[in-house]
């Protein structure tokens, strides 16, 4: 589902960056002024962070190369040499605090570790970029987050997982924002990507069922 969640992320970008909820909510509001959601940057302008450049993080670079993005990334693992064949600079944390205007998370983390994007993280961020976590919601401290949006340390999120993969949607305080957008951890679907996975399911199964033959 590479394509997919790749794709995703774009469209949380390009929802969030051209502010379509808050066009929607003055919509429905009977106010027809493209002004009164306030001012937009193009996107060609930005720097887009991509924090884990394995396959995912890899795709999402070539989409927002297609719109005219400076792409930086970290990666402690990936060898500079593929980062620099598509253009696109190593870089530290320290970096991305001050260089990007969006973060995208496409990292891998284990039940237990603690949350990368907690409030030191925020804190640091000098630029008020949006934030994209299609990855992992342990990645990130949702109350650290609210607070970022609520002091404006970032300017947006667009939030496929979040720490629970039950969320209250009642009482979350992520729900009811103009410049928030969830989803219900659906970044891999498609028809074609179900597909595929059942394929590769029975695939797998049959290799096993091979092996165990050959035993």
């Amino acid at each position: 589902s590479t394509e997919d969640v790749a794709n995703h992320t774009m469209g949380l970008i390009l929802a969030l960056n051209q502010k379509l909820p808050a066009h929607t909510k003055q919509i429905k509001a009977h106010i027809w002024q493209y002004e009164a959601v306030g001012s937009i940057t193009r996107l060609g302008s930005q720097t887009l962070a991509i924090l884990g450049f394995g396959r995912i993080g890899q795709a999402v670079a070539k989409r927002a190369k297609a719109f005219g993005m400076t792409v930086i990334a970290v990666d402690p693992y990936l060898p500079e040499a593929v980062a620099l064949e598509q253009d696109v600079a190593l870089v530290s944390l320290s970096e991305v605090f001050e260089k990007a205007d969006i973060i995208s998370l496409h990292l891998f983390a284990a039940a237990d570790s603690p949350p990368l994007c907690d409030a030191s993280f925020f804190s640091q961020l000098q630029r008020q970029p949006l934030f994209i976590n299609v990855a992992r919601g342990n990645l990130v401290d949702d109350v650290a987050l609210v607070n970022a949006l609520d002091i404006g340390k970032i300017r947006g999120a667009g939030l496929d997982v979040l720490a629970s993969e039950s969320p209250d949607l009642v009482k979350s305080p992520l729900i009811g924002r103009d410049n928030v957008i969830l989803t219900p951890h659906a970044a891999f679907y498609s028809q074609e990507s179900l597909a595929y996975l059942q394929l590769k399911t029975v695939e797998n199964a049959v290799d096993i069922a091979k092996g165990a033959k050959h035993v």
